[in-house]
């Protein structure tokens, strides 16, 4: 742990090795409890709330890894990343969300011009991305809150119907005006980019931009 502490500052531990520690995208309270997600890993972390030290306002820590791929039946490969964008915690459900665009070789240095633009004009899509979907949130005989594949009172983790290609959602962004035309952009260049839940569980899109506008693609 560094010796550096700012003030008013909220500190997350984690463990080494664990799944989500870089690039954090997303994160929801659950009474003491964090649940964080990354955009290059497939799972989420949950922290617990610790004293803080000196003058942080809040610290997190004593994680637990939660992968996808033991939850859900997964539209991708396992190891394939989700580039999770958003959380949010309801009636005792986790919903999480993934970027659901595609994206976009870089260039990478060393190589020469003809190479990078070549690269940069290839675009793919993770299965994974185009993930919508709720977990259970189960406590365990320590009372930690954990997320499950099927809980004991009978919810089942379930996700939003569709393959590695598309699901109900993008099927039906495609025949809407405000979207259709830049579902085949990758999302860092203006395409479908879904970057969070815009109230309760609904994704919220931060792509397409419009000036002045914000979009929520799901319905409650």
């Amino acid at each position: 742990m560094p010796n550096a502490r700012a003030a008013n500052a909220v500190r997350l531990e984690f463990a080494p090795g664990a799944l989500v520690h870089a690039n954090l995208s997303g994160a929801a309270f659950s009474g003491d409890w964090l649940w964080v997600v990354g955009d290059e890993a497939c799972g989420v972390d949950r922290l617990r709330r610790l004293d803080p030290v000196g003058s942080e306002t809040f610290r997190f820590g004593e994680g637990c890894d939660f992968p996808l791929k033991d939850l859900l039946d997964l539209p991708g490969a396992a190891d394939e990343e989700a580039d999770l964008e958003g959380l949010a915690v309801t009636d005792g459900w986790l919903w999480v969300v993934g970027s659901h665009g595609l994206k976009r070789k870089n260039a990478k240095e060393g190589r020469d011009h003809a190479e990078n633009a070549k690269r940069l004009s290839k675009t793919s899509l993770d299965g994974n991305r185009r993930l919508l979907a709720c977990l259970p949130i189960e406590t365990d005989a320590g009372g930690q809150p954990c997320l499950v594949r099927e809980a004991k009172d009978g919810r089942r983790a379930l996700r939003l119907k569709g393959d590695a290609m598309s699901n109900e959602l993008t099927r039906a962004l495609a025949d809407d005006p405000h979207f259709g035309p830049y579902m085949a952009i990758p999302g860092k260049d203006n395409g479908l980019d879904i970057e969070g839940p815009g109230g309760g569980w609904e994704p919220a899109a931060a792509g397409p931009a419009r000036p002045g506008v914000a979009r929520l693609v799901g319905a409650g």
